[in-house]
C-alpha cells in the first residue's frame, strides 16, 4: 500500500546502550527491508544520560565495538558508504569525549538508582558493564 522498499532504523545513543549498540546491528541482520546499520544520533538532553558522563573505561568499549563493526561493514559489498561514515562519525564524537575530563556521571547514578528503586527495577541486570562504575561510585 505504501511502496515501501527499504526501512532505516534511528537510534539514539546514550548511557545505557552504547556498549550494546552491537546486538542492534545483529538484530537487523535478520530483516529483509530493514537497512543492517542503524542511523545514529548522539543524545545530549537530559544530560545525565548522554554519553558525556559515562567512565572513560566504558566509551573505550562502546568505541572498540563500533570500531570492529564499521571493519566488519567494509568487508560487506551491500553497505552503503554514509551508513558506515554515520558510524565513523559516532566514533568520532566519543573520541573527543575521550579527550575531555569527564564530568555529570554523578547526576547519572544518582538518577539511575532513583528511578530503579521507584520502579523496582536493576539497571545493572540489562547492563552489567555498568555495574562496577554505579556500585564503586558515592
Amino acid at each position: 500500500e505504501f511502496n515501501i522498499s527499504e526501512i532505516i532504523v534511528s537510534t539514539t545513543v546514550q548511557v545505557n546502550n552504547l556498549v550494546h549498540l552491537d546486538k542492534l546491528f545483529h538484530y537487523l541482520e535478520g530483516f529483509k527491508f530493514v537497512k543492517k546499520c542503524p542511523n545514529l544520533i548522539m543524545l545530549y538532553f537530559p544530560s545525565y544520560l548522554s554519553p558525556l558522563v559515562m567512565p572513560k573505561k566504558l566509551l573505550t568499549i562502546g568505541f572498540l565495538k563500533l570500531q570492529t563493526l564499521v571493519q566488519k561493514l567494509k568487508e560487506q559489498s551491500d553497505i552503503e558508504d554514509y551508513m558506515i561514515q554515520n558510524i565513523e562519525q559516532m566514533m568520532s564524537l566519543i573520541a573527543s569525549i575521550l579527550k575531555k575530563d569527564q564530568y555529570g556521571f554523578s547526576e547519572f547514578v544518582k538518577f539511575t538508582r532513583e528511578y530503579d528503586q521507584n520502579n523496582s527495577l536493576d539497571i545493572t541486570l540489562v547492563n552489567p558493564e555498568m555495574k562496577v562504575f554505579i556500585d564503586n561510585h558515592k
